[in-house]
């Protein structure tokens, strides 16, 4: 019998020439490396207490040894898997029809969303059941979180990310005659400094209304911008 929801975190271990790789050109391989960790670990400690399974998509070469002991004083996961795929988008598409075999519903995130918080998870999961398909805009264009009932190939049909990708994603969802949702906050993907930069004063910004927790991203961000 199926379970009802689950996020699935889809990343990398993070390791130098794997963790960030553009935004590694700007603050060195061992910063990126750094960071990538901050992700992880407070995504880790936000979803330390959920309502829902919290499962790891890996990359070729990583283990569950690998993620288990990196975190293992920040929280738990519930399952580790591999997705099949040469590609990411081949390796996301793979990572929601595992997911969707055990749960009745998936939201798939990255790791460097550090705005994602539970209330947008819990948002998202609610949507889910009016829509076939939730997600969030990033500001560069991007489709990040995504939630689903049933695993749409939404991917690998689509053209290089480009600030476009939004509304060509959009396009081929009502090619499809798909019923979706495009959730009402935008969400800020960090692939450079200047992504980082903007991180920071969004958080600043919010302050106490901040439904983000992210303390240990925002403290080493602090330290690489000297702030």
């Amino acid at each position: 019998m199926k379970k009802e929801r689950t996020v699935i975190l889809f990343t990398r271990f993070p390791r130098e020439r794997r963790s960030k790789t553009r935004l590694s050109q700007e603050i060195g391989g061992s910063n990126a490396v750094k960071l990538h960790c901050a992700f992880l670990a407070d995504i880790f400690l936000r979803f330390q207490e959920r309502d829902f399974d919290l499962l790891v998509a890996g990359a070729t070469g990583d283990t569950e040894e690998d993620f288990t002991d990196l975190l293992k004083d920040h929280g738990t996961f519930d399952w580790f898997f591999l997705p099949s795929g040469n590609t990411t988008d081949e390796q996301i598409f793979s990572s929601y029809q595992i997911a969707l075999l055990n749960y009745e519903k998936a939201v798939l995130t990255a790791s460097d969303i550090p705005q994602l918080s539970v209330k947008h998870i819990r948002k998202m999961f609610a949507d889910l059941d009016h829509f076939d398909i939730v997600f969030h805009m990033n500001h560069d264009g991007g489709t990040c979180p995504q939630g689903m009932r049933k695993a749409y190939d939404l991917f690998t049909p689509m053209t290089a990310r480009s600030i476009s990708h939004c509304s060509e994603w959009r396009y081929y969802l009502e090619q499809l005659h798909l019923k979706y949702k495009v959730e009402r906050e935008i969400l800020i993907d960090i692939d450079t400094i200047d992504d980082l930069v903007m991180f920071h004063h969004w958080q600043n910004l919010l302050g106490e209304d901040s439904d983000m927790f992210c303390p240990i991203t925002t403290e080493l961000i602090k330290k690489m911008l000297a702030l």
